[in-house]
């Protein structure tokens, strides 16, 4: 039997039932399914496919729905981290629909209960589910788009560490947007783990997800939930046609201290983390430990082993701290706020934080307001596999039909927390 069948999706290490862990082992992965339903909201954020009004079960291995066909499922072979290989049968080629109502009692802030999109061979009927394996799956609009992204969750570390997921998008079969993440690769036993893959700031007509393992396809297990897709045509919120999105690289600025304030690329960054709060281990620190300074730092060493994350050399951080020249140093990220000089209707930015170690669950929050109010949300809740700590990184975005500031914080256990952070390539969409 092919080791890619011998990875059962089991929802390993994690927190469900025991019934729903006893359930979730299936012979194979993937299943049939030609990709989601979108559902037009109405929302001047783009088209929201959430799959949640599509029956469970096999898709074939191709479908048109709202705008979107779903084709080319898989459909090649390739290798794991191990350097055991499968062939095209092993992972199956179908669109699944995934009914996952347990994940959402773990991971109750990710996409949308019940629905999830899946791939290959295998669905577990009820709330029960199985991540099938994905290579590769492409989307191809039908109107050109300016904005994309959804939420995935997959298996990371265990046999699975060191593989990449890449979303790309084409105009015309010219790559002009990419978003890619390195699977956590800390050994042991592998665990689910949750990302938003977004792109943006280009027109595209075409979306493809896809998994490699130096340089070769590979086969994780995913499941994608909440596919949002602007057209190049949509109308913003207050009538008229969407400008390109604005970029913050923040490549122009000097490194050093900024102060407690600055505005930069239509946002006025403020309200630098000024209360205190807790760490996983009980300890407690103070605003003085953290400070509240915004600080440019020259990331260069940090690119020459994250070359995906963001754009050379520079990166925001927080707190009280530099190192000058292409070393780095991450700040303590409390909270910070960030007026907006016009109202957007979709944000995002790379993070990079630690995880593992004395930061495991804390949770990294981004809120999108209006007027106070909070109108959209996008969580991560830090790796806490325990030993030592290690860098990774993650895309947060959030969507509305209108926000006019972001707060991006820290908690741990409803308290404020301060995780090690730097951020890049925050992107404003009007």
């Amino acid at each position: 039997m092919p080791k890619s069948v011998l990875y059962p999706a089991l929802l390993a290490g994690t927190l469900l039932a025991a019934s729903a862990l006893a359930a979730a082992s299936p012979s194979g992965e993937g299943g049939a399914l030609p990709g989601p339903q979108p559902i037009a909201t109405g929302l001047s954020g783009g088209m929201l496919t959430d799959y949640d009004d599509l029956a469970e079960g096999f898709k074939g291995t191709e479908l048109h729905h709202n705008g979107v066909t779903y084709r080319e499922v898989n459909g090649i072979g390739g290798v794991f981290p191990d350097g055991d290989t499968f062939t095209p049968d092993d992972v199956g080629d179908e669109l699944i629909i995934e009914d996952a109502g347990y994940l959402f009692d773990d991971f109750p802030d990710f996409g949308s209960t019940p629905n999830v999109l899946t791939f290959g061979t295998t669905f577990m009927p009820g709330p029960n589910l199985s991540l099938g394996a994905l290579v590769q799956v492409t989307l191809a609009l039908d109107t050109p788009a300016t904005a994309a992204s959804f939420e995935a969750i997959y298996y990371e570390n265990g046999p699975w560490g060191g593989i990449q997921l890449h979303l790309d998008a084409y105009r015309n079969g010219v790559l002009v947007g990419s978003d890619v993440a390195t699977l956590s690769d800390l050994g042991d036993r592998d665990n689910l783990t949750t990302r938003t893959f977004s792109v943006g700031g280009a027109t595209f007509d075409t979306l493809h997800f896809h998994a490699t393992y130096d340089g070769q396809p590979s086969a994780p297990r995913v499941m994608i939930d909440n596919l949002r897709v602007t057209p190049e045509d949509a109308l913003f919120a207050d009538g008229f046609d969407g400008a390109a999105p604005l970029l913050a690289d923040y490549d122009d600025l000097t490194e050093g201290f900024k102060g407690q304030s600055m505005h930069y690329q239509g946002a006025t960054y403020r309200d630098v983390n000024g209360i205190g709060g807790v760490f996983p281990d009980g300890d407690t620190f103070t605003p003085d430990d953290v400070g509240d300074e915004l600080v440019i730092e020259d990331a260069g060493y940090l690119f020459n082993d994250f070359p995906d994350f963001g754009s050379t050399p520079n990166v925001l951080t927080f707190g009280t701290t530099f190192m000058p020249g292409p070393n780095l140093s991450l700040g303590a990220l409390v909270q910070v706020t960030l007026d907006l000089d016009a109202p957007a209707s979709a944000a995002s930015f790379e993070a990079i934080y630690y995880e593992n170690g004395p930061w495991g669950g804390i949770q990294l929050h981004l809120d999108a307001l209006d007027g106070g109010t909070v109108v959209a949300s996008d969580v991560v809740t830090l790796s806490d596999l325990g030993d030592r700590d290690n860098l990774t990184t993650r895309t947060f975005s959030v969507k509305a039909a209108r926000f006019d500031s972001l707060h991006f914080y820290a908690t741990y256990d409803g308290q404020p927390s301060a995780p090690r952070v730097m951020i890049d390539n925050l992107m404003l969409t009007p």
